[in-house]
């Protein structure tokens, strides 16, 4: 389902499922991006990403808005609904928001925010406890997706992302295991091949 993540267009959906007398079992957040201008090439993008001279800060408030401030609006809007002793809230994220697999560098808007939506991801896994309702973390893996343009990726790079239906099934594994015992955790959906922690 794609809408208007803006405060307005959360209360239409929310307004709309409550009518409609929807329970949410699970929340997906699903948003991500660069944080780059449209119109940029992967080489493109990847050079704005790196702490130097073509550094595109205004990029790091495009990223915090999607990959942040979106999933913290939507679960906000929707946690009325969510249904409790078993409300799933999922946020797809990624490994490069982890500080200790950071070994690399690059990309710093979009690792910024996704270490800041994990942030909030915990914080919301203690806040939604008492409620019954289990947060997981999900990095869905390396996909073969228009995710940044990674179609004009190299192809020495392109070789490195999986096809989509194995980041399905490895997100779609992690939601099914995600209990209150593990609410808070950060997991590697591994490509449907077994569950994997993530470093912080």
């Amino acid at each position: 389902m794609f809408f208007d993540s803006t405060d307005a267009g959360c209360e239409i959906l929310r307004a709309h499922l409550e009518a409609s007398s929807v329970r949410v079992d699970v929340l997906v957040n699903n948003a991500g991006g660069l944080g780059a201008a449209p119109g940029h090439t992967w080489d493109e993008q990847v050079e704005q990403q790196k702490f130097g001279s073509n550094l595109d800060v205004t990029a790091l408030s495009r990223a915090f808005e999607l990959n942040v401030v979106g999933v913290v609006r939507v679960t906000k809007s929707l946690q009325a609904l969510l249904a409790t002793q078993g409300g799933k809230v999922c946020i797809i994220t990624s490994l490069m928001g982890s500080c200790g697999d950071n070994g690399s560098g690059g990309f710093l808007q979009y690792r910024v925010s996704k270490a800041a939506v994990n942030m909030a991801g915990v914080t919301m896994a203690c806040d939604l406890k008492d409620k019954g309702v289990a947060v997981g973390l999900i990095h869905p893996g390396m996909l073969k997706t228009h995710f940044g343009n990674l179609h004009n990726a190299p192809k020495k790079k392109q070789q490195f992302f999986r096809p989509v239906d194995a980041g399905c099934a490895g997100v779609v594994q992690a939601i099914d295991a995600l209990t209150m015992e593990t609410t808070g955790s950060f997991v590697h959906g591994n490509y449907g091949n077994g569950l994997k922690p993530c470093p912080w």
